[in-house]
């Protein structure tokens, strides 16, 4: 797996910068990624370069959301 802590890389969120390092890291294309997090900001920058972005509002939404897209 791949950590990625901003601190280390002196970037945050929701800068485009944080994501494209991630997937450059990951080796896989923004289109291909998923981003959960529960600040709306954060979901606008990952859409921003391309990820799909996923407002994370409690763990039963979560669930479905996923099981929905197969990742469950």
């Amino acid at each position: 797996g791949v950590t990625l802590v901003s601190g280390m890389v002196r970037l945050t969120k929701p800068r485009r910068e944080i994501f494209e390092l991630f997937c450059r890291k990951v080796r896989v294309p923004a289109e291909r990624c998923l981003f959960i997090d529960d600040s709306p900001d954060n979901i606008a920058g990952a859409r921003a370069v391309g990820m799909e972005g996923l407002l994370f509002t409690g763990v039963e939404d979560l669930d479905a959301a996923l099981t929905a897209r197969r990742l469950l």
